[in-house]
């Protein structure tokens, strides 16, 4: 995928997409499904390693999808592409949102945006569950040490991250 195509790609999904970094998240993901020429293993590995990385996950996503296609171009094509329609529809809409935020049509709709992104967060999830159980119950491995060591041993949730990406980098050092 070209620079500019992955402008497009992000550009269009963050156009429509509410909900934040999750739901562009799954939406990405769909759209590199639907091209077929991501491995599996290597769009699980992005989707970890997004939710991973500090900041925005929109931001890190695209990054990570752009990299992994046409390097650093791609990269920073896909982010611009991500945060241009947001930055626009903020500039354009924040007086109208302010001066009707009583509105009960407004309120209705924002409601509506919850069930859906709610939804659609259902629907990542399910879909990263069934690509982990599926593809190597091995995968499992980092996620229980993390929650282990975070909750039985209440471990900083920064170190307990470090050690699962740790395992997981060993693990693939391995194959």
């Amino acid at each position: 995928m070209t620079p500019w195509q992955l402008f497009k790609m992000f550009f269009k999904i963050s156009s429509v997409t509410f909900g934040g970094g999750v739901v562009i998240l799954g939406m990405a993901e769909t759209e590199v499904r639907k091209r077929g020429d991501m491995a599996e293993q290597d769009l699980l590995d992005i989707v970890s390693l997004s939710a991973a990385m500090p900041g925005p996950l929109a931001v890190s996503s695209s990054f990570l999808i752009g990299k992994h296609y046409s390097g650093i171009p791609g990269a920073v094509m896909a982010v611009l592409g991500v945060l241009v329609p947001p930055f626009t529809i903020i500039l354009l809409l924040s007086n109208l949102v302010l001066r009707y935020q009583n509105s009960p049509a407004l309120k209705a709709f924002f409601l509506g945006v919850i069930c859906a992104v709610a939804a659609l967060l259902v629907n990542v999830v399910a879909r990263q569950l069934k690509t982990i159980l599926f593809s190597d119950l091995l995968n499992l491995i980092p996620y229980a040490v993390v929650i282990a060591l975070m909750l039985f041993l209440n471990i900083h949730p920064l170190f307990a991250i470090a050690v699962g990406v740790a395992i997981q980098w060993f693990r693939k050092e391995k194959k």
